[in-house]
């Protein structure tokens, strides 16, 4: 039966492997070093899957086929709405269902590249936000070591002691008689 169901392999340069996932199984994905691989690997998971929904007497999702869409579909809208769409195919002098196609073919690329974009900048704030935290590590640092170098001057100022704590917990001696 997992033989029927779609499997997708592309690489991923985040994790540097191949990853396999399934249209029909949309939370399902495999890993593997080499396309093969991930395919054998998604093929386990799989099972496992249509597995779990047969005994837990789930209906399991129906493998997608070459001519699952026809290229045709019915869709009611309101009467206001076909008239415009009609008025305005019109005026571009072409067919209704040319100028919907259109309509559609246009909103769904500029859908497409606003999820790229949206999973680019996503992936920047993300980089971003590692060097800013790791920026902040570094000052921090750099704080610290700032702060114990004063503390250490200020000690070597006063001679409050005749014992002073350096820095990393090592003692030394003054002798102030001179």
């Amino acid at each position: 039966m997992s033989d029927k169901y779609s499997v997708n392999v592309c690489w991923d340069d985040e994790d540097n492997c191949f990853i396999a996932t399934c249209l029909e199984f949309p939370l399902l994905s495999a890993h593997g070093d080499t396309r093969e691989e991930a395919i054998l690997e998604f093929q386990l998971v799989l099972e496992m899957a249509i597995e779990s929904f047969t005994e837990d007497h789930l209906e399991l999702p129906k493998p997608k086929t070459t001519d699952s869409h026809s290229g045709q579909f019915r869709i009611r809208l309101p009467k206001s709405l076909h008239r415009s769409l009609a008025e305005m195919a019109e005026k571009e002098n072409i067919s209704l269902n040319t100028y919907v196609i259109s309509l559609l073919s246009a909103n769904n690329a500029s859908q497409k590249a606003y999820a790229e974009k949206t999973n680019a900048l996503e992936r920047i704030v993300d980089n971003l936000t590692l060097i800013l935290v790791s920026q902040h590590d570094t000052l921090q640092v750099h704080t610290q070591k700032l702060n114990l170098l004063e503390s250490t001057k200020f000690q070597q100022k006063t001679p409050t002691s005749e014992w002073s704590t350096m820095p990393n917990d090592i003692l030394f001696h003054r002798n102030f008689a001179d």
